[in-house]
């Protein structure tokens, strides 16, 4: 009994490992650079647009197209000077559409008036087109 309660020298390691450490997977430290890598990129993807968005912004503005009388031309002009005076008259006029975008401009059939003071004296039908990407559509109008 006086062996049992002497105590015991320690003995060496075994040269044997552990059954869980001979089978085991030696998980490597992941390091945080591979979750800092997602983000860097994503935050150069965000300004990467920004810049874009701003710069479409300045330089691919739509404007609205100019519309211009080019020349008019006065034809069969008939007029009265009596006590009710009195004109008739056909116009040829060429309107031009000068489309300043970097993309086509429809327009849908429409009519123009022309005015006298505060009175319409003539109507022209302008037929549905389409003025090409920084282009200009010559019309003729009678």
């Amino acid at each position: 009994m006086q062996e049992d309660l002497q105590a015991k020298s320690l003995e060496p390691i075994e040269d044997c490992p552990r059954s869980d450490m001979m089978f085991g997977w030696i998980e490597p430290k992941q390091d945080k650079n591979s979750s800092k890598c997602l983000v860097y990129i994503l935050a150069i993807m965000v300004i990467q647009g920004s810049i874009l968005l701003v710069l479409a912004n300045i330089f691919l503005r739509a404007r609205t197209p100019d519309f211009e009388i080019g020349s008019v031309k006065v034809r069969n002009l008939k007029y009265g000077n009596s006590s009710a005076p009195s004109f008739n008259f056909t116009l040829v006029t060429q309107v031009t559409v000068e489309n300043t975008n970097f993309g086509e401009f429809r327009f849908d059939k429409s009519t123009g008036t022309v005015w006298c003071g505060s009175e319409v004296v003539g109507l022209m039908k302008i037929p549905k087109g389409i003025a090409q990407a920084r282009a200009t559509e010559k019309m003729k109008f009678l």
